[in-house]
């Protein structure tokens, strides 16, 4: 959870599903973290993407809430791609 703390603050990071796919397709993050609760259908979506690109994919114990508030935002997050 520190990379994810130090990616945010650095501006290294995107946040959201729809970003992070885009990044997936785009450029290629480092890394792409997935919120314990994040929606089956995303999280299929996401591991197929990256398997593709070549991304690993670390799965948190934390809920889209804590992953939210780590990151600084006062909703939810369920997917995060670190740069």
């Amino acid at each position: 959870m520190r990379e994810v703390k130090e990616a945010i603050k650095q501006d290294k990071a995107v946040i959201g599903y729809q970003k992070t796919i885009k990044q997936l397709f785009s450029s290629k993050p480092k890394t792409i973290v997935l919120a314990s609760d994040c929606p089956q259908d995303k999280r299929e979506s996401i591991k197929y993407y990256s398997r593709l690109s070549d991304v690993a994919v670390q799965e948190i114990s934390e809920n889209s809430l804590e992953l939210g508030s780590f990151c600084g935002k006062p909703f939810k997050v369920s997917v995060t791609g670190l740069l």
